[in-house]
């Protein structure tokens, strides 16, 4: 049996909120497609602006990167809720994916 390996990486500045108070942004996964599933990936940020901030989510397959939901297309908008969902196989093996990660960027 496969194993998912998922990582979550953040990126960029420190988020400053009040008077002296710092919130370090804060990205998860909420659902996971299991290995060989079609499912989208699901997550959710918390303590950051959803306008000034997106995901970037990589797949790894067969030993190779893949920016998703396309390579044209690399950054998933975060809801005004925090919520965000990535089409994360949509095309060749990427059902197959042994490795996800999700950035969140300024």
């Amino acid at each position: 049996m496969k194993r998912l390996m998922v990582e979550f990486l953040l990126l960029g500045q420190i988020i400053f909120l009040g008077a002296g108070t710092k919130t370090l942004p804060a990205i998860s996964f909420i659902d996971i497609p299991q290995y060989g599933s079609f499912a989208n990936l699901k997550g959710r940020v918390l303590n950051a602006d959803s306008s000034q901030f997106a995901v970037a989510v990589y797949i790894k397959v067969n030993g190779i990167w893949w920016t998703k939901p396309h390579w044209d297309n690399p950054v998933i908008r975060i809801n005004k809720d925090g919520t965000w969902e990535c089409d994360i196989t949509t095309g060749g093996f990427d059902e197959t994916a042994t490795t996800i990660v999700a950035y969140l960027i300024p």
